[in-house]
């Protein structure tokens, strides 16, 4: 394996090859399914992420100045996480 930064050089380049031969298979699902807890003195939401992998299992909680305990991060913070390891990965890569 070819790797720079921690990241499978040999492996993106075999994805871009085949994506070029078939754009189709540049198409790629993301669902997550989660609850809504009504139980007090816990997180507010859950979800069970599916990956590669394995499973997954996030919590997020409001902070209390926005009704929640404050018990987990916010969904501010899982967005900006996700911008943030977005960018990230895209900067290692190139």
């Amino acid at each position: 394996m070819t790797a720079k930064y921690n990241v499978n050089l040999e492996a993106m380049e075999k994805t871009g090859a085949a994506m070029r031969q078939d754009p189709a298979r540049a198409k790629r699902t993301q669902r997550v399914e989660g609850v809504w807890n009504l139980a007090e003195g816990g997180p507010q939401f859950s979800a069970e992420l599916s990956f590669e992998g394995g499973k997954l299992t996030l919590e997020a909680d409001q902070p209390t100045f926005l009704g929640g305990g404050g018990t987990r991060p916010g969904p501010i913070m899982y967005a900006l996480f996700g911008t943030v390891s977005c960018f990230a990965a895209t900067y290692a890569s190139t």
